[in-house]
């Protein structure tokens, strides 16, 4: 760039800042989850949303119990919401609104918890049908559906396949202080 074209622009900048009408053109800014449509979600517009989570495999919600997560919601008002907090390009950490994580235990159980560590770090891979599916870097697997229970599968299939429903939440992140 030549110097006049520098100084001129830097000149824009300051006459645009100090009257207040300057701004962005609107397609400087990537598409969020909240204006596309579930059919045009990416894989980079999850981040820092809230979705209701549904099983290809049996068509149901992921809900909340004691100590993990079943597929067994009929609506998705009665889903358990998450929040996908990006910690790496195309990674996510799920949060719900219990303010859990979804992990896995000792006994490889994939169960949710309070502790946030890197077995709450899910590589997540979207399809052409957008559908997604969530890949453990630490376990090596991949979370799937048996009858209602979340279990790890080697491979994706039908049963690591879900659908992201973008909903409302109230429970973000918790962000260091």
């Amino acid at each position: 760039m030549k110097r006049k074209e520098v100084i001129f622009l830097l000149a824009m900048l300051l006459v645009g800042t100090s009257v207040g009408g300057f701004a962005y053109p609107s397609n400087c800014y990537a598409a969020t989850a909240e204006t596309e449509s579930s059919s045009e979600q990416s894989i980079y517009s999850l981040a820092n949303h809230y979705f209701k989570i549904k099983s290809i495999s049996n068509g149901k919600y992921l809900l909340g119990n004691k100590a993990g997560y079943e597929a067994q919601a009929d609506t998705a008002d009665s889903g358990m919401t998450f929040y996908f907090k990006a910690s790496d390009l195309r990674e996510y950490i799920l949060f719900d609104q219990d303010s859990k994580y979804l992990t896995y235990n000792t006994f490889n159980a994939i169960v949710r918890n309070t502790t946030l560590s890197d077995k709450t770090r899910f590589q997540v891979e979207q399809y052409e049908d957008n559908s997604f599916s969530f890949y453990s870097y630490v376990k090596k697997k991949y979370v799937g559906i048996k009858g209602t229970s979340l279990v790890w599968k080697d491979n994706v299939d039908d049963t690591c396949r879900f659908e992201l429903e973008l909903t409302e939440g109230n429970n973000p992140f918790p962000e260091a202080d």
